[in-house]
């Protein structure tokens, strides 16, 4: 499927260490790959203007004011677009319609939510290799239909080690660890989050309804920064909206610390299950309203024995969740223990209790759709961006 690449004037006009002839080139490059490129403005003048310049070079350059293009995209097609852009106007157009939304670092000025909330792209160069290998994102490493309300998905291979099919991978995997449990912010960030992205815009129809989205908190009451980044920059792409009155911007809250999950053995965090969480996790009061008959998404870091997403499920299917997507970084070896727990009481307070544990299956990980295609995408997103 070709995309259509919407281009703000400003990004080829308003230019910092990228020259325009090279801009220019690689859009005709991305062009004569069978996309179109739309060149889009408020000003009528100015497009012409800029039409008068460079609508000769591709027969796929377009050139649409910002209402035409708006117009252009129906709900059912909004999958074919992308916005490369570097005012708050374009991430508005973005957002709105659920588009991918790159922000070039190459523009002079860059406004504060363009900047926050897009992709960075760092020069014309890296822009050719994303719209080459962006319709390759819509594939998940690890992925399994726990029942009819519930999908589990991971993004990669957690496991660096042994498992890692070359070099680029391993490097990959391990900065990611870095960024998820040091929380060493890297570029490797950004490609995960685009990662993400890209593939919910290819028309990734179990992502369509969520209402909510959500992070796992930590063993501690505070959230992860890199997490909340994570969920905040998805939920705003996606045209979520919260609460006003949340306690944390979460559905999650953790109100008692406990001790990190990995610093337990094994034996303890199969024995305990889910109820290494139920005691000291809760359900925001603020989202009581909104999550029923809802499908809500919940990140995670690292998929293991499947405990934390457990104590998700119930306490959501408690609220009355229609249904749940649960998505993880990584994922390790460990059998998923499918649960079954007795809930009574509030979820929305720290007063319901958790009894009657039940292990209704050990699910290893053979038993989950595996696409070694994933870890080709990995290494391909570590080359283009390092380029």
């Amino acid at each position: 499927m070709k995309k259509i690449l919407i281009v703000s004037l400003d990004v080829i006009e308003d230019l910092e260490g990228e020259s325009k002839k090279e801009l220019i080139g690689s859009l005709k490059n991305i062009a004569e790959d069978g996309n179109i490129i739309c060149f889009i403005s408020h000003d009528y003048r100015r497009l012409r203007t800029v039409q008068k310049l460079y609508g000769d070079i591709s027969s796929n350059f377009k050139f649409k004011t910002r209402r035409e293009i708006r117009e252009k995209i129906e709900p059912n097609k909004s999958n074919y677009f992308m916005v490369l852009g570097n005012v708050d106007q374009d991430l508005i157009l973005a957002a709105n319609k659920k588009l991918l939304f790159l922000c070039p670092t190459w523009v002079k000025c860059i406004e504060d939510k363009a900047k926050k909330y897009g992709i960075p792209i760092k020069t014309s160069e890296q822009l050719v290799h994303i719209i080459k290998t962006v319709n390759n994102q819509n594939v998940w490493y690890a992925s399994y239909k726990l029942d009819n309300q519930t999908t589990i998905i991971s993004l990669m291979d957690g496991a660096y080690g042994y498992y890692a099919k070359s070099s680029e991978e391993r490097q990959m995997i391990k900065n990611f660890e870095d960024v998820l449990k040091k929380g060493k912010k890297t570029s490797y960030f950004e490609i995960l989050q685009y990662h993400f992205l890209a593939a919910i815009s290819n028309d990734n129809n179990i992502f369509n309804d969520v209402s909510t989205w959500c992070i796992f908190p930590s063993s501690s009451t505070t959230l992860s920064p890199m997490m909340m980044e994570f969920k905040e920059r998805v939920r705003y792409m996606r045209s979520s909206r919260e609460p006003s009155n949340t306690i944390q911007n979460n559905l999650f809250i953790r109100h008692s610390a406990v001790e990190k999950s990995h610093e337990q053995g094994s034996e303890i965090r199969e024995a305990k299950a889910a109820g290494l969480h139920f005691g000291s996790i809760m359900l925001d009061p603020a989202y009581s309203n909104k999550i029923k008959n809802k499908t809500v998404c919940i990140f995670d870091d690292y998929l293991n024995y499947g405990n934390s997403f457990e104590a998700c499920r119930h306490l959501l299917l408690k609220a009355g969740v229609k249904n749940m997507v649960f998505v993880t970084f990584g994922k390790f070896r460990k059998p998923y223990l499918h649960q079954h727990w007795g809930i009574s009481g509030d979820v929305f307070s720290d007063t319901y209790t958790a009894t009657n544990k039940i292990i209704v299956k050990r699910i290893q990980h053979r038993e989950f759709e595996i696409d070694e295609a994933a870890k080709v995408e990995v290494e391909n997103l570590h080359r283009i961006f390092n380029l």
